[in-house]
């Protein structure tokens, strides 16, 4: 769309976005916004006619909706099935190239002393 233009994926730096210190911080968010609307009618100017959000929370709309605008629900844009019991089960089930590269990235993980992992898993308390 000429005039568009796209901003995917607010809250993740996973994929081309906009990437939060803290994504529940509405305030911070809708500076965010702010400052990316002016940059961009600075360098468009009268040329850019929209700007589109994907992947946004409804809890974000307030911060994003300053004026009239579609909103439409969209679709998960991934989604695990998680078929194993634990990591190792997992790692069985790669091949061989995929799981050497994610065992040497764990272990230089698990080397470094400044660095703390935990998991989150539901139903679970977050582990050391």
């Amino acid at each position: 769309m000429t005039g568009v233009v796209d901003v995917d994926c607010l809250a993740s730096s996973a994929l081309p976005g906009i990437a939060l210190s803290d994504p529940d911080d509405l305030e911070l968010l809708a500076e965010v916004v702010t400052a990316l609307r002016i940059a961009l009618r600075q360098r468009f100017g009268q040329r850019l006619r929209g700007l589109m959000f994907r992947q946004i929370g409804a809890e974000w709309l307030p911060a994003l909706l300053r004026r009239p605008a579609v909103v439409r629900q969209g679709g998960p844009i991934a989604v695990f099935h998680n078929r194993f019991s634990d990591f190792d089960e997992y790692l069985k089930s790669l091949g061989r190239k995929r799981r050497q590269s994610i065992q040497s990235i764990t272990r230089r993980l698990e080397a470094d002393p400044d660095l703390r992992v935990g998991s989150t898993l539901w139903g679970k308390e977050p582990t050391p």
